[in-house]
């Protein structure tokens, strides 16, 4: 997984963008469903993989994300991430920006 994050860094600073995250999201579901004191419904949803990218590109933010972890479709959400922020440039008053800070990297696991 490290490596792929890596890979779509490298692909995102190869792009004309002032900033971008990667995220990788786990996340394990249940739902459950009563009705008049009766279960309805039970449905679980485990290890559903997901891709969150966030760039800022041309004083706009963008976001694409996706669960489709394919190289193609990495490539599209990279895409669509950037394509998004600088289809919102066109209607923004004033670029955002951030103060400049040391990088940080770490990881959590729960």
């Amino acid at each position: 997984m490290k490596k792929l994050v890596y890979d779509i860094i490298n692909k995102l600073n190869a792009q004309n963008i002032t900033y971008a995250d990667v995220r990788f999201t786990d996340t394990d579901n249940q739902q459950i469903y009563f009705e008049k004191g009766k279960l309805k419904y039970f449905g679980s949803d485990m290890d559903s993989l997901a891709l969150g990218i966030r760039v800022l590109a041309d004083g706009c933010w963008g976001f694409a994300g996706t669960t489709i972890l394919t190289q193609t479709s990495i490539d599209k959400t990279i895409k669509k991430a950037i394509s998004n922020a600088r289809l919102g440039s066109k209607f923004r008053k004033e670029p955002a920006s951030f103060r400049k800070l040391k990088p940080v990297q770490d990881s959590y696991l729960f």
